[in-house]
């Protein structure tokens, strides 16, 4: 056991960083750096955090409004053809109040973040409405 415990130690704490400091032949398409070759071209995106999660949070808003708006074509047919039920028109009412509740919390909580976004960098908010 302590033998193997012993084994592992000098490889992590010998050999390896012996070997990462060599110089690295890299091939095309790798650069290296501190005797690694690292890939020049991932295919990842050189936007920042901030910027990512901007588009995810565009998205994010875009579905929901794709969404709110079926709902509330869904419940306008709801209503059109309850026939009179109170029961159908009752369902129908409350899904068009609960999806322009939904759809109006999604854009309260787009402009939240869109302030707080532009204060933290320093930008005119109003820019932004």
């Amino acid at each position: 056991m302590i033998v193997s415990v012993l084994a592992t130690l000098f490889v992590w704490v010998v050999a390896l960083p012996a070997k990462v400091q060599a110089t690295a032949n890299c091939d095309s398409g790798f650069e290296e750096m501190s005797g690694v070759c690292v890939p020049t071209d991932t295919g990842l995106s050189d936007k920042t955090v901030g910027e990512v999660l901007q588009v995810a949070l565009d998205w994010l808003l875009a579905t929901i409004g794709v969404f709110a708006i079926l709902m509330i074509a869904i419940a306008g047919v709801m209503y059109i053809t309850s026939g009179g039920n109170e029961k159908n028109v009752e369902k129908a009412k409350n899904m068009l109040t609960w999806a322009i509740a939904g759809l109006a919390v999604a854009l309260l909580g787009y402009a939240i973040v869109a302030t707080v976004n532009g204060i933290l960098q320093g930008d005119d908010v109003s820019k932004d409405f």
